[in-house]
């Protein structure tokens, strides 16, 4: 039998918060018989389970003065802390985050005891656009792309020509060098026309319902004409389980949505194009 008695109070029953809540009630601790205790810990953390390997992270921490529990005695600890803007509850197929409060005797030379509960953890309001969306451009490099692509394409043609002129049988990995070598440059041929894309997505954060702005913008090095333009919003669990050779990765697809935000489309050399669209968020717990 445990030699304490742990059961949570919170001040909201449904024990439901908005991040950066604060979380509040009282742990009451009762001793089963006499303990002699280093101090009581009381906790706020997240920690998760499902098919990958498990973490954990402490975002609240206290530590009570030593002393005795006495048999039939109960203790009540207080407890209030904030919560944090990340992670978020989430209950998903392959991935799961929970919150809890969790208290732990700690007792000398012997197991501690100690017990948690949760609560849930919702998204706090979506963070603001910026005022000058444009100054937050990423661009996009295709420079190891294109190293790694090249050089595996033509060690291939390589090794198919060596094949051929001895065995006759080089032309399949003659083609696959051929097909490396096309889509590694095809999207730098294309840029030489549209020069360097440069693009922005704001809000960085929405709730479920809430929608995307997405903005391109390039300046192109000669006229030309663009077919379609095609934006895709894709949202996927990933857990890894194991390590080393036994490595194994999990994935999910939550959501895979395309829009095309632009279509037969004509453009001028040295004139600035820009394209706007709007995604929705789905409607998802994630």
């Amino acid at each position: 039998m445990s030699k304490c008695h742990i059961r949570f109070e919170f001040d909201r029953p449904n024990r439901t918060y908005i991040a950066g809540e604060t979380v509040s009630g009282r742990a009451l601790v009762t001793a089963n018989q006499t303990v002699a205790m280093r101090g009581i810990k009381l906790a706020g953390l997240w920690r998760t389970h499902g098919k990958g390997n498990t973490d954990t992270g402490t975002y609240f921490e206290s530590i009570g003065p030593p002393g005795e529990l006495r048999a039939g005695e109960q203790h009540v600890l207080p407890f209030s802390f904030p919560t944090p803007s990340a992670p978020l509850t989430y209950r998903g197929t392959i991935v799961n985050f929970d919150h809890y409060v969790e208290v732990r005797v700690d007792v000398p030379w012997a197991f501690d005891p100690v017990e948690r509960t949760e609560f849930i953890l919702l998204p706090g309001p979506s963070v603001e656009s910026p005022d000058e969306p444009l100054a937050g451009f990423a661009k996009s490099s295709t420079t190891c792309g294109l190293i790694l692509g090249g050089t595996i394409g033509a060690v291939a043609v390589l090794v198919g020509l060596a094949f051929v002129m001895h065995w006759g049988l080089g032309l399949i990995p003659i083609g696959i060098g051929l097909a490396i070598l096309f889509f590694t440059f095809r999207n730098r041929i294309a840029e030489r026309r549209l020069g360097a894309i440069e693009y922005v997505v704001a809000p960085m954060s929405q709730p479920p319902g809430g929608e995307f702005g997405v903005r391109l913008a390039f300046v192109p090095r000669s006229n030309g004409r663009i077919t379609a333009v095609l934006l895709t919003l894709r949202g996927q669990e990933t857990a890894v389980s194991g390590s080393g050779t036994n490595k194994t990765t999990h994935r999910h697809v939550l959501h895979d949505a395309k829009i095309e935000a632009a279509r037969e489309l004509s453009f001028t050399a040295g004139k600035q194009v820009v394209i706007e669209a709007a995604f929705p968020c789905p409607e998802t717990v994630a």
